[in-house]
């Protein structure tokens, strides 16, 4: 018989665990519930990322405009970024006693449109 011990590393910022100090690195450091993520999403369309206390802030002023189900602050100051806006809505939510409205924002939808509006702009370019 063999016996074997294997470490588990897990992400500071969300449940995630696996087997590999270097992935979980990794992870970390564009997790959707790190408040000072890199998103790769706007680094792979050079932009820079957001600070999330200003996109924290447009999501505030959105609930607070009570413009239930829109998200128009939040996607302007994330320069439309699904990644960003999804990770606000995240780190919104996780430590809230109180249920956030339902918002109109479909993540997949969201990509879709990011990169099919990117791949036009770099066609004009081109």
């Amino acid at each position: 018989m063999k016996k074997k011990k294997t470490w588990r590393y897990y992400c500071e910022y969300c449940k995630k665990s696996g087997g590999s100090s270097f992935h979980m690195n990794e992870h970390e450091k564009h997790c959707t519930m790190n408040p000072n993520r890199k998103c790769r999403m706007c680094e792979s369309v050079g932009n820079n990322t957001k600070v999330q206390e200003i996109l924290n802030e447009a999501l505030r002023l959105d609930i607070h405009l009570n413009n239930i189900g829109e998200i128009d602050n939040l996607s302007e100051a994330a320069d439309g970024c699904p990644a960003c806006i999804l990770a606000t809505l995240r780190q919104y939510c996780k430590d809230k006693d109180v249920f956030v409205p339902e918002f109109h924002f479909c993540y997949s939808d969201s990509v879709e449109t990011f990169w099919k509006s990117h791949n036009e702009e770099l066609m004009e370019q081109y």
